[in-house]
């Protein structure tokens, strides 16, 4: 993504008339935030009860279609959430029904299914991915834009913390003088994001990483792979 002065017809006013005019300048300059290397960005993304405005994906190199197994892309609910379970750590069948509260007969019939497609393997009685898992993000990330009310949005960056590595808040560059502001964010760990009508694009806080759990992470990561699969098929078609 590229600077891009004037995007999506804002030209040279100095404010924001809408929410998605803010989120549009910002997905056109991700890189500034997020540095390089392969960026995946998925809009209205949700995360546990609350949905991001952006959620950004972070590889080491773009996913290789090729090197993926298909049937990632194939995957409903509850086979995403139990194939996240075994990313995290290796668990018999009743081990997974316990965490994941999944009776133990519909545990055993969505894991079989999940050999078949090649995604999980059997070692000793306990589940383990087969391989392709090397291809999930290195990091993510949630931002919550707002044009206003920075108080909900940082709020609501700080409950995106437990599913991501980094959350940010995305406000108008007027808030730069926002003593209030800079303190709940740094209180709170949240990075901060001004954007400008301009197309500039500023990170003032970088956000601190957080101490999620685990397999909400891997959760959130396995779906990202199999949405990033979905619009890479559809792109090719």
């Amino acid at each position: 993504w590229r600077r891009n002065p004037g995007v999506h017809g804002i030209g040279a006013s100095s404010v924001f008339a809408l929410e998605h005019q803010l989120v549009a300048v910002l997905r056109e300059q991700l890189h500034e935030v997020f540095g390089t290397g392969y960026i995946f960005a998925q809009r209205e993304c949700p995360l546990g009860a609350r949905i991001a405005d952006i959620a950004v994906c972070s590889f080491n190199e773009k996913p290789s279609l090729l090197g993926l197994p298909r049937a990632i892309a194939r995957l409903s609910a509850i086979d995403a959430h139990l194939l996240a379970e075994i990313v995290g750590f290796r668990y018999t069948a009743s081990q997974l029904a316990a965490r994941s509260f999944v009776p133990l007969n519909t545990v055993e019939s969505r894991v079989a299914r999940l050999i078949r497609l090649g995604l999980v393997q059997r070692i000793r009685g306990r589940f383990a991915p087969t391989g392709w898992e090397a291809n999930l993000p290195a990091a993510l990330y949630a931002i919550e834009a707002k044009l206003s009310d920075w108080r909900s949005a940082v709020a609501q960056a700080a409950y995106y913390r437990q599913f991501v590595d980094k959350s940010y808040v995305a406000l108008p560059e007027k808030f730069r003088s926002s003593s209030a502001l800079f303190r709940e964010c740094r209180r709170l760990r949240v990075g901060l994001i001004l954007v400008g009508t301009s197309g500039a694009v500023r990170t003032c806080i970088t956000a601190r990483s957080s101490r999620r759990a685990a397999t909400w992470r891997a959760a959130f990561a396995v779906s990202s792979l199999r949405r990033f699969m979905l619009e890479a098929e559809h792109e090719t078609i």
